[in-house]
């Protein structure tokens, strides 16, 4: 009895295939019979078994997601005749998934009207079938819902970030994706035929093994809230993506614990760096710090979408962010003041006291209390005595290590703002006060606001007018009060680090609606930004023994301009880093050590050139013993 169903079964399906091919309305009943084959397990094709693909005019279009199109997701269909095809990119039979999958996702595609999407079939190709590696997975799990909306997605293990991504009709967001030449690991606002700023995936793709996605409409759906930034993250919920990111990539991701907010909560952040256990030297320290207002809380779903980009581009070899890691130590903190995110309302877009959530639980703004130019000189002790705990965890992180580049997130604005906030002459207003290194911040705030969507677009944000996208952050307080004791000033009068303050939503606490729209605009300059510190001169200052020299005096000149710049300091390993536009500097470097009884030493003046071609120049320092100066 068995061996006649067997046979009755065979027939049909050599029938129904013939059929196929000249009546698309059947395919369902071939994929029938093929899933009822796969059961029996008999041979129901040949081995060798070809499809006549090579008369166009008999067939020339073909649903993506019928049989032949399951072969690019695969190794239904052994190989394709990539010499006589116009499209040789088309099937991939290094992909795995088992039958079941393949007949229900196929199924899903034959009953969803809406799907138009087509290949074209190139002539003289035909498409072996390898019926036997077919045979030996058993269907199983077939869930199918109605309309053939599918429940769950069946992306290869390597590449499903986000398996619990779906449209919002029920379809299988194909993420990551690559797109215009830009891989995503989130939805777009920038897809095919995008009309408004919400964010989209494609459920078909172009081709599979590149993950390109298709440029057809009709390939694109609205994402759904399981995908990423579909909403805001809870603190919770943001501590734990930290910690799973450095549980599974210890190799190059490392867990930071910055402090503790006012109510006891965990301010965490992750570094980011090849063999980030132990930071390699004369290797660069860049930090993105976020939501230091509690109710500007775009800035802390941006980082978590960079963290998730790093790690996974890392992960699958993207050249430009394999170099940025393999040469930077990145450090990411998404939210500096969890307490007043608790407190603060999505949909919000004022707000500058405790009951808005910008203040921390002790009822203080945060970027209002950092020392500031007239605690210069006073002991830690002294100037970090009576701060907030995030401002003292802040100030402790800023102090321990020799960052060289950050920038912290803001909303209210859209603008690139850069030091000095503040003022040093009374009743000063409305003018820049600049900073001895005023050429490179001016350089990175435009760095920033040219290579953002609309930041230089004034009609974006009309509260503001920003000339270009940018302003010297003192400039901008030309009739309330100067910002006293913000962490930019902070940084770079207390340390060697460069910071700007990016404001990067016109809202406060827009909408989660727009958070794709808002990393689409923000993430090239969030890249470009980082990249930045790879720029000027560094090295490492020794004695005439070659002892690494540890905070010794880098002192820097234009010698075109004679502008002289801010000294650096050494790391306790003897590094320095200048950033620096190209242009033709001298530098020379010091320690002093005459008030207590010891040895001068200093080098002589050392020129060097930055150019555009060659952006970064390594110069070690040697120093001699010298007569103390009088």
């Amino acid at each position: 009895m068995c061996q006649r169903i067997n046979l009755l079964i065979k027939t049909l399906s050599y029938v129904s295939i013939l059929f196929y091919y000249f009546f698309q309305k059947i395919k369902m009943l071939t994929l029938f019979m093929v899933y009822l084959s796969c059961c029996f397990q008999t041979n129901a094709f040949p081995q060798d078994f070809v499809f006549p693909t090579d008369d166009p005019s008999t067939f020339n279009k073909f649903d993506p997601l019928s049989i032949r199109d399951i072969g690019k997701e695969l190794s239904f269909f052994g190989s394709i005749n990539e010499e006589d095809s116009t499209e040789p990119n088309i099937l991939s039979t290094n992909t795995q998934s088992t039958a079941g999958e393949v007949f229900e996702e196929a199924t899903a595609a034959v009953n969803d009207e809406n799907n138009s999407d087509t290949l074209d079939l190139s002539e003289g190709t035909g498409v072996v079938l390898d019926v036997q590696q077919f045979f030996q997975e058993t269907p199983q799990d077939l869930k199918i819902s109605n309309s053939a909306k599918l429940e769950k997605s069946f992306f290869r293990p390597e590449f499903a970030t986000e398996p619990n991504c779906l449209s919002k009709n029920l379809r299988p967001c194909q993420i990551p994706f690559v797109y215009n030449g830009i891989t995503h690991y989130e939805c777009t606002s920038l897809s095919e035929g995008a009309t408004t700023k919400q964010g989209m995936c494609p459920v078909v793709l172009a081709n599979q093994t590149t993950r390109e996605a298709s440029k057809k409409v009709s390939a694109w759906e609205i994402c759904g809230s399981g995908c990423p930034l579909q909403s805001y993250t809870s603190n919770n919920d943001i501590n734990k993506f930290l910690t799973k990111l450095a549980t599974e990539n210890p190799g190059y991701v490392k867990l930071l614990k910055v402090g503790e907010s006012h109510l006891g909560q965990d301010i965490l952040g992750v570094t980011i760096s090849r063999d980030v256990q132990d930071r390699a030297l004369l290797r660069p320290m860049v930090r993105y710090v976020g939501n230091m207002h509690g109710n500007e809380a775009v800035g802390r779903e941006l980082l978590l979408s960079l963290a998730n980009l790093l790690v996974h581009s890392y992960k699958f070899g993207d050249f430009r962010i394999k170099n940025l890691i393999d040469t930077t130590n990145i450090t990411i903190i998404p939210t500096m003041n969890p307490d007043g995110f608790d407190r603060s309302s999505e949909g919000k877009c004022t707000g500058g006291d405790y009951a808005t959530g910008r203040y921390n639980e002790g009822d203080v703004d945060l970027n209002r209390d950092f020392p500031t130019w007239q605690q210069v000189g006073q002991s830690y002790e002294e100037y970090s005595e009576g701060r907030q705990p995030e401002t003292k965890a802040m100030i402790d992180l800023i102090l321990a290590e020799p960052w060289v580049l950050s920038a912290n997130f803001h909303g209210g604005a859209v603008v690139a703002s850069y030091p000095y906030d503040d003022y040093r002459e009374p009743g000063q207003r409305g003018t820049v006060h600049a900073t001895p290194d005023h050429d490179f911040f001016k350089h990175l705030a435009t760095l920033y606001a040219d290579n953002h969507l609309s930041m230089k677009n004034q009609s974006h944000c009309t509260r503001w007018y920003f000339k270009d996208g940018i302003t010297n952050g003192a400039e901008w307080y030309p009739l309330g009060k100067p910002l006293v004791g913000g962490m930019q000033d902070f940084n770079y009068l207390f340390s060697n680090g460069m910071e700007i303050t990016l404001e990067v939503s016109c809202c406060k606490y827009p909408k989660s609606y727009y958070l794709n729209h808002l990393w689409d605009e923000n993430k090239e300059s969030m890249i470009k930004y980082l990249e930045q510190v790879h720029q000027g001169v560094k090295g490492l200052v020794t004695d005439q023994n070659n002892n690494l020299i540890h905070n010794a005096q880098v002192s820097v000149e234009n010698i075109s301009t004679g502008v002289v710049y801010k000294s650096v300091t050494t790391s306790n390993l003897g590094e320095y880093w200048k950033l620096l536009l190209p242009g033709s500097y001298r530098l020379k470097a010091e320690v002093a050590n005459c008030s207590q009884g010891a040895t001068h030493k200093s080098s002589t003046w050392i020129q060097v050139t930055v150019t555009e071609d060659f952006p970064l120049v390594e110069q070690n320092i040697v120093l001699e013993d010298s007569a103390c100066p009088r």
